[in-house]
Parts: structure tokens; C-alpha cells; sequence
């Protein structure tokens, strides 16, 4: 996944042209990932059940209200994590590689520098004006955000609704619901393949619609 480089910058107030806010069931969130992990074979794993509470709640902070932008951000999910089952990426020489979005570094970086709580762990990690290349400490960067699972969660909602990394049309153009809609997010914000994605989406889009 190819996630560009971002800047922590809000994303203004959504806008909902062609749907009302959803509140995201259980039973949306079953029927919208097929194949979800196990937690008995895959230790990095989030039960749906337990994955439900930390995306209501991000969500609602980083303002992902309509059927369709929710349903974009359960699907990169679900694809790149394998059913949330990987929050640190597989391949060991992709430093700091992760979260249930699998973001690749610096967005991780900036994703983590625009946590409130985390900046005296972040600061003591990275000194300002300075470009993190030790392998090492881009994974202890990344631990501070897959070690919690509202942050681990929030990562896709927060780089989706942040007009530095996504244009806001292309945020917005996600309420439609449309196949057209995600191809041009997965394209224009992700800069990643989209055939092999578009599973997901019709799962996720079906249940929340």
C-alpha cells in the first residue's frame, strides 16, 4: 500500500450530499468483512466485536459519517490487514510499516505526530526539523499507535479525511457509494492497484447501505 507522504492537517467539516450519518452496528460490521481474523492463530488480531468501539469513536472524531466514506475506510481495512488480523506489516525491512491500514513511513509519522496525547513519546522519539531513517526507531515510532486500538483503528479515517493526503472532492465524492467513487479514492489518495480491492468494497458498501 502506498500511502503519500501527509501533513497533520484537519479536514474541514464533511459534507453529506447524498446520505445521512450512519451509526455503525455490529451487524454492519459483520456482514461488511467477510473473512475476519482469528484471534487464536493470529496474535495481532482484533475480534469484530472489539473492533466495533474503536471505529465508532473514530469515526466520530475524524468525521466519517456517510455510508460510503465509512464503507471506504472498513474496506482498506479489511484488505490490508487480512480481516484486522495485521497491525505491524509482515515484511521485517519495511520499517515502521502498520496499523490496521498498513501506512507506510513517514505518513505514519505525521499520523502519529497529530495525536495530543502521544506528543512527549513521539517528541522523545523524533526531535523536530529531523528525518527518521534508523529502521529501529520508525518501528518504535509505529508502536506507539498499534499499541492502542482506537489509534491503531483511526489511522485510515485520519489520513481519508485530511485534505493533505486526500482532496476533499475525493472524500466528500465517497458518499456517493459508487464503485467509480472508491476507484478514485484508491487511485487519487492511496496511489495503490485497484482490482484486487474492489472485493472488499462491494462487501463493505452492501452492508452499510
Amino acid at each position: 500500500m502506498s500511502f503519500a507522504p501527509a501533513l497533520a492537517l484537519p479536514h474541514p467539516e464533511a459534507k453529506t450530499p447524498s446520505a445521512v450519518k450512519n451509526e455503525l452496528t455490529l451487524a454492519q460490521l459483520k456482514a461488511a468483512v467477510k473473512n475476519p481474523c482469528n484471534p487464536s492463530t493470529q496474535p495481532e488480531c482484533t475480534p469484530l466485536e472489539q473492533a466495533l468501539g474503536p471505529l465508532q469513536r473514530t469515526f466520530e472524531e475524524y468525521k466519517i459519517y456517510t455510508p460510503g466514506q465509512q464503507a471506504a475506510a472498513i474496506a482498506i481495512m479489511a484488505f490490508e490487514s487480512g480481516g484486522f488480523a495485521y497491525k505491524t506489516n509482515l515484511n521485517p525491512t519495511n520499517y515502521g510499516q502498520g496499523t490496521y491500514a498498513q501506512m507506510q513511513y513517514p505518513s505514519i509519522e505525521k499520523y502519529v505526530s497529530s495525536i495530543k496525547a502521544l506528543s512527549s513519546k513521539f517528541q522523545a522519539l523524533v526531535k523536530p526539523g529531523t528525518t527518521v531513517t534508523d529502521g529501529a526507531v520508525k518501528n518504535k515510532v509505529l508502536k506507539l499507535v498499534t499499541s492502542n486500538l482506537d489509534y491503531c483503528f483511526g489511522a485510515a479515517p485520519w489520513y481519508m479525511s485530511n485534505k493533505a493526503t486526500c482532496d476533499p472532492a475525493v472524500f466528500d465524492g465517497l458518499s456517493k457509494g459508487t464503485d467509480e467513487a472508491y476507484k478514485t479514492y484508491l487511485s487519487k489518495c492511496i496511489n495503490t492497484g485497484i482490482d484486487a480491492r474492489m472485493q472488499t468494497w462491494h462487501d463493505a458498501i452492501a452492508a452499510l447501505q
